[in-house]
């Protein structure tokens, strides 16, 4: 239970970060490839999609992680806040 309401707020905030994360991780999108090799479709458009495809895929992985380091730094304020609360807690104020 967090001291300060903003920490609170922070930390479901990181929750919601993370869960978003999980669902991009979780995405179709990221096994396309593997109906999408050169066994199945062969030209230089089916060259062209593929690359779509892995700068899509890679641009997804990169979110994801963005994600999670928002999540991180939420934390981090969350647990400086809390820290602050219960100094002041401790002081009398």
């Amino acid at each position: 239970m967090s001291a300060d309401p903003t920490a609170a707020q922070y930390r479901r905030r990181a929750v919601e970060l993370r869960r978003l994360a999980a669902e991009l991780l979780e995405s179709p999108v990221l096994r396309l490839h593997d109906g999408a090799g050169t066994e199945t479709w062969a030209s230089p458009g089916a060259d062209a999609c593929r690359t779509i495809l892995a700068d899509d895929q890679a641009r997804l992985l990169h979110a994801a992680s963005e994600l999670h380091e928002h999540a991180w730094w939420y934390e981090q304020q969350a647990d400086a806040l809390d820290a602050i609360a219960a100094a002041r807690l401790a002081a009398g104020g």
